[in-house]
């Protein structure tokens, strides 16, 4: 089902009047959380006779929900969390009248039907119990501290009366209230909503046979709901009466009840969801709004007979329900309009519009919270709604782009060794026919050949000669060559650091006087190292021990000290080292002195200057009309300005100036781009043709080699990228080709395991990586014309590889968690008590196992492991339940890495792991490059996902990526669906610049963005 996107309040394609409006967030919710007794919030006026003051189950768990959607979300943190006091009450109070049955109900004696039979306090209603039900599961899906156990236990005692055969109205449907003398009334709403949190229980208890039951009672329910539904001739709106043996359509609150029950039963599963139109459903909650008249129902327009107000117990629920919904997320502003009209002098909220007919003097406790819980889910998905998405024309996957391959016989696009002369740059070029011999050429000089197999990936002058370094293709070795002014090989050497516990990672190099300065990165340590050579006879010498880097403190963390660029630049007795943040002098004796560069992200560029490194800098602070990027230079120069709406690239400094180049056009971009590419990485090699020993496969190159069929996209699809990239077409083209055909190679000479993340560095297949592999092939051979660089049957064996986890360290598993955190039977990815990575015995976290879920329903059923893709299902769905509830992720794009016992935390008593046997629990959040995975995920499995939930999951995923809270990249999903996400300029600013490989397909994007603003 394509769902649009986008408006004044939602983030879907509802043409609303440009004049909707609604009263502002912040004194609206101050009011309603400042009438809550902080340690008794349900406490309060109750509307049932005699009106005395008491604890209303309702009112806690209406409290607990939108404290739940407020503290997940980020929300309004400086008010202080209620969730644990209206949970704890729940719990304590699961019994209240002490006969045995758990459950909930009103604290006075009630005749609910007029019938002269009078329930005492406490009897157990289904509606409360429904609704406290609904609120502890969400309490214990969504908050890891919730008291999970305990959570289950009673929510299981209180549902399990309404099982037994007994507990039936006379059509068969789950009745009013446990009471004898209630069971003869046909109810709907009730039924419905308590519908909705069977089946959801059915898929959290670990009890099968109780599973069974739970779900076979709220079949029977629906399956009376869908017999006795009448329908709006007028709008094809579905609706029901208050009850079979009643006449009456249900007013608001009511009607909205069997709307929840049956959303919630059709998202969690329910066996007649097929025959739910939820869209006919939902848009009865229309029938309620008058606006011409300024006016919320209490009943629709379609119930003869009565004209009233909504009370705003009907209003707050409406609300919440409205406002998470995609379908109707535009009613939300229409209802909290009518807010203010029930504030009386004291800003508590009355039970009906001062001045109204029926207006009475009452300030009810659970109707104010039942308006909380509402203005919280609007203000959520108001901030939503500011999301700027465009509809554009959805492609068909199959050949979306016409650009044809072109063949390997030309120089290796992007790559370009700096001119150590006037006779300009080296380039590189392959054999025709043999992707895997390459040679140095440049105008004026003799060729200069290499091994098969060997790939130079820098170059600089020596004495008379040139050192070239070279690496080897699949085996990751590092080789420092020593060529004579012919070309002819003179010398050599391995680079090996610490007895070779892994192969050192080129980051940079340059010479200075007779000596060759080289900085790379050991894996095993996690760390950059500087070090020198000089020239002895011919023959290269290291002079200097290697001298440990400062770390660069990249933002994601002290083990991505291989992310940022390094610069080497000449300064008299060493060199300046410039990379991250750090900037350091590297004296010829190996001393070194560091510095900080202040407010600085990253180091884009820097150039040498006779007092100093000047440095191109992603700005940290924000400000208005304050340029993302800053240069940071000596005093004693004068720098140029750079424009805050533009993007400065090329920093140069000639004559005793620094000048900047912008980026504003389309051929700008054009060359910033190229620009990039052939200085970052190893001159532009990146990780062109490594293995995947330190896993810089999944984890750089295949980022940026999707930035690459990105780029083909929308160059295809976006007139204003088509303009500024449409000439590189082939030379992108033509690089993504080649490096694909090495991929498959690496896969099928087995050069895809890794050793970076095992306790004793033996290889092993990690699903999340094989899995970006996958994703990445299956988009080469959809996306592209005559895509020949992978054969079909290296990709049939890869796809089968990651579908069945064959030779992986993950495996599929059914359970191992408690159940409180996943139900017994459903599908998740793990590794092995005794397996060599150091979380052995764990569930894997979440986007390591979205990663897998998205490969295997994106590429259909491999035969072989038909199970697969119900597992993937199964996979996505828990996220859902814990991280995006109602298909709606965090407004605040913060949720947890891990889950389950690994987040627990675990004794030694316990067993849990050998590699790790003790731990506290891992509760940090997820990087924005894990939830930009899981979010993907969760976008490319859409269609796999319940009707119910698939328009938020595109409004909220879309809203974060617009803000910066996932990566730009994460839009391709979008566009794949048809919908273009307008970036917020300074998030395009941020991203526009590519100084580390995989930041490519994030730059992507933002160049889209920032063209289609011109």
């Amino acid at each position: 089902m394509q769902v649009a996107i986008a408006t004044c309040f939602t983030a879907l394609l509802l043409l609303l009047p440009s004049g909707c409006t609604s009263p502002p967030a912040g004194p609206l919710l101050d009011e309603l959380y400042a009438r809550f007794n902080p340690e008794r919030p349900g406490f309060g006026v109750v509307d049932y006779p005699g009106n005395q003051e008491a604890d209303v189950p309702k009112a806690y768990a209406r409290i607990l929900i939108a404290e739940v959607d407020r503290k997940r979300n980020g929300y309004r943190p400086d008010l202080p969390d209620l969730s644990r006091v209206a949970g704890r009450w729940l719990l304590d109070h699961a019994d209240e009248d002490a006969d045995g049955v758990k459950g909930w109900g009103v604290p006075v004696a009630w005749d609910a039907y007029g019938d002269g039979s009078v329930n005492p306090a406490n009897s157990v209603y289904t509606i409360s119990t429904a609704i406290a039900v609904d609120a502890l599961l969400n309490w214990m899906e969504l908050d890891p501290e919730a008291p999970g156990e305990e959570i289950l236990a009673t929510v299981t005692a209180s549902l399990l009366p309404f099982t037994a055969p007994e507990m039936r109205s006379p059509s068969g449907m789950i009745p009013y209230s446990v009471v004898e003398s209630d069971r003869k009334y046909d109810t709907f709403n009730p039924a419905a909503y308590m519908a909705g949190q069977m089946q959801r229980f059915s898929r959290i208890t670990p009890n099968v046979e109780f599973a069974k039951v739970l779900a076979s009672t709220a079949d029977e329910t629906v399956e009376v709901l869908l017999k006795q539904k009448l329908v709006n001739p007028k709008t094809g709106s579905w609706y029901w009466h208050y009850s079979i043996q009643e006449s009456i359509a249900n007013d608001l609150p009511h009607a909205s009840y069997i709307i929840d029950g049956l959303i919630k039963y059709e998202t969690y599963g329910g066996r007649r969801s097929a025959d739910i139109d939820l869209k006919a459903t939902l848009s009865h909650l229309r029938e309620f709004d008058d606006s011409k008249r300024d006016y919320v129902r209490a009943w629709p327009w379609l119930q003869e007979g009565i004209d009233r107000s909504a009370r705003s117990y009907d209003i707050g629920m409406a609300m919440s329900l409205a406002c998470s919904n995609a379908d109707t997320v535009d009613l939300g502003p229409i209802f909290e309009r009518y807010i203010p009209r029930f504030r009386d002098g004291s800003k508590g909220y009355l039970k009906y519009p001062v001045g109204d007919e029926t207006a009475d003097p009452l300030i009810v406790n659970e109707y104010e919270a039942y308006l909380y819980q509402g203005v919280i889910a609007c203000d959520l998905a108001r901030s939503r709604g500011d999301t700027k998405v465009t509809a554009v024309t959805p492609p068909n996957d199959a050949n979306v782009l016409l650009d044809k391959p072109v063949l390997l016989s030309a120089e290796v696009p992007f790559v370009s060794f700096a001119p150590d002369d006037q006779s300009g740059a080296t380039r590189v070029k392959t054999t025709p026919g043999d992707p895997s011999s390459f040679m140095m050429v440049k105008s004026g000089t003799a060729e200069i050949s290499f091994d098969p197999g060997e790939i130079p990936i820098a170059t600089d002058a020596l004495g008379d000669g040139k050192v070239v370094f070279v690496r080897h293709i699949g085996q990751n070795t590092l080789t420092i060559e020593y060529r004579d002014a012919e070309g002819r090989r003179v010398d050599r050497r391995q680079v090996v650091h610490a007895a070779g516990r892994s192969e050192p990672m080129f980051r940079a190099a340059t010479t200075y006087g007779n000596r060759l300065y080289l900085v790379y990165y050991d894996n095993f340590s996690v760390r950059n190292f500087a070090t020198a050579y000089e020239l002895n006879a011919g023959r290269l010498v290291q002079v200097m021990n290697p001298v440990e880097l400062p770390s660069l403190e990249d933002p994601a963390g002290g083990t991505y000290e291989m992310i940022p660029a390094i610069f080497l630049l000449p300064r008299k007795n060493g060199i300046e080292i410039v990379g991250g943040v750090l900037s350091a002098q590297l004296h010829a004796d190996g001393t070194l002195e560091s510095t900080r560069i202040n407010d600085c992200v990253r180091a884009i560029e820097a150039v040498s200057t006779p007092d100093g490194p000047a440095v191109l800098c992603h700005r940290l602070s924000r400000g208005d009309n304050v340029s993302r990027y800053f240069i940071s230079a000596p005093r004693s120069l004068t720098l140029p300005s750079i424009s805050p709406n533009a993007v400065p690239f090329h920093l140069e400094y000639d004559h005793g100036e620094l000048s900047v180049q912008h980026a504003r056009t389309p051929a700008d971009f054009a060359a910033m781009f190229t620009f990039d590419l052939e200085r970052i990485q190893q001159n532009g090699w990146m990780e062109f043709g490594v293995g995947n020993v330190e896993a810089r496969i999944p984890w750089s190159q295949i980022y940026y080699l999707n930035g690459f069929l990105d780029l083909l996209k929308l160059s295809k699809e976006d007139g204003q990228m088509r303009n500024a990239f449409e000439h590189l077409v082939p030379k992108i083209r033509e690089r993504l080709d080649l490096e694909v055909y090495w991929l498959g190679q690496h896969w099928k000479r087995g050069n895809y395991q890794t050793r970076a993340f095992t306790v004793d560095r033996s290889p092993a297949l990690f699903a999340v990586q094989t899995s970006r592999l996958l994703l990445l092939l299956d988009r080469y051979l959809k996306e592209l014309d005559a895509p020949t660089a992978i054969s079909a049957d290296t990709f049939q064996d890869l796809r089968e590889a990651v579908h069945c986890l064959r030779d992986h360290i993950d495996v599929l598993a059914y359970g191992g968690e408690l159940p409180h955190w996943m139900a017994g039977d459903r599908a998740n990815l793990r590794w092995p008590k005794g397996s060599k990575f150091k979380f052995d015995g764990l569930a894997v976290p979440f986007n390591h196992q979205n990663e897998w879920a998205y490969s295997v329903i994106r590429t259909g059923t491999v035969q072989k492991c038909s199970q697969a893709p119900k597992a993937a299902q199964d996979i996505i769905t828990h996220f859902v339940d814990h991280i995006a509830p109602s298909g709606i992720l965090p407004n605040s794009g913060i949720w947890n890495y891990w889950w389950g016992t690994a987040y627990d935390g675990w004794t030694k008593d316990e067993g849990i792991s050998v590699n790790y046997p003790e731990y506290t629990g891992d509760k940090s959040r997820a990087w924005i490059s894990f939830k930009t995975i899981d979010t993907m995920s969760l976008l490319g499995s859409i269609d796999a996902l319940p009707v119910s939930v698939r328009g938020n999951v595109l409004a909220s995923a879309a809203h974060l990526i617009q803000l910066g809270r996932l990566y730009p990249f994460a839009a391709y999903e979008l566009q794949r669906r048809g919908y273009k996400v307008n970036l917020d300029r300074d998030v395009a600013l941020d991203y526009s610049r590519v100084s580390s490989p995989w930041e490519l397909q994030n730059a992507v994007w933002a160049y889209r963005a920032l063209l289609s603003e011109q």
